[in-house]
């Protein structure tokens, strides 16, 4: 019991892995396709790092986007991305 055949192994692991990725292929039913709305609208605010978020309420934070301040010295800094479905 201390040898173990890879062979065998081997092929145990292929087998399992296609079951798996054979159960998993399946084609998403048409509730789940127009779940998704093409022609949806978001309405994005843009935050740069140390400013106050107050006023995105109902906003989910979608990207965070690494880039320089519009000022004058151009430093390094972060700018936050919240989004919200427009109504």
């Amino acid at each position: 019991m201390k040898h173990l055949d890879w062979k065998s192994f081997a092929t145990g692991i292929l087998l399992t892995t296609t079951v798996m990725f054979g159960v998993a292929a399946t084609n998403p039913s048409e509730q789940e396709r127009q779940q998704w709305n093409k022609n949806q609208k978001w309405d994005v605010v843009l935050i740069e790092q140390g400013r106050s978020i107050i006023g995105t309420h109902g906003y989910e934070l979608f990207s965070v986007v690494w880039g320089y301040s519009d000022d004058a010295r151009k430093t390094p800094t972060i700018k936050i991305a919240y989004r919200k479905p427009k109504t």
